[in-house]
């Protein structure tokens, strides 16, 4: 039977991992989110996105089946397993990888877990720009039209309209 089991993987080598699992034919899954923090040289907010459990993944195999797991690169072990192998460790319910994957929204071309369900970008709403040149700025939603919204930004004292993603935007 499948189940889904955590694996330790060695610093920073969770999306390597991850691929030479699936180069492998093995099933896993690696929880991505986006992460804010400040910049400490010049204090701008700027979003990144990093494994969700940093040095942890996913795997879906039979325990039978690990030993190819094991010695995949970056691979470190499975957590929970003792050192001698004689107690095989615990399951990850199918409902907590069902929700995780549940969250999942598709931010520059990866898939990404969202921690709060965002709130909706709708017209007369202030909101942040979080990427590109008017990063960090406030703007106005004028308009919204499926992914993407018309902001109206004040520059220089004078209002200007542009288009942007709506996930490069952030409710206010």
């Amino acid at each position: 039977m499948l189940e889904w089991f955590v694996l330790r993987t060695h610093y920073q080598e969770e999306r390597r991992a991850c691929l030479d699992l699936h180069r492998q034919g093995i099933k896993s899954f690696l929880p991505l989110a986006r992460f804010e923090q400040r910049r400490k040289s010049d204090g701008l907010l700027c979003a990144k996105i990093q494994p969700l459990f940093p040095r942890y993944l996913f795997v879906q195999i039979r325990w039978a089946d690990r030993r190819p797991v094991l010695h995949t690169r970056g691979i470190k072990s499975f957590v929970g397993w003792t050192i001698d192998g004689s107690l095989k460790p615990p399951a990850v319910p199918k409902s907590e990888i069902k929700e995780l994957k549940s969250r999942l929204q598709e931010i520059f071309g990866l898939d990404v877990v969202l921690m709060s369900r965002p709130k909706d970008i709708v017209p007369d709403t202030m909101v942040y720009m979080l990427f590109g040149p008017f990063r960090d700025h406030v703007a106005k939603v004028q308009a919204v039209h499926g992914s993407r919204a018309e902001v109206v930004l004040s520059l220089f004292g004078r209002h200007v309209v542009k288009t942007v993603d709506k996930d490069h935007l952030q409710a206010a």
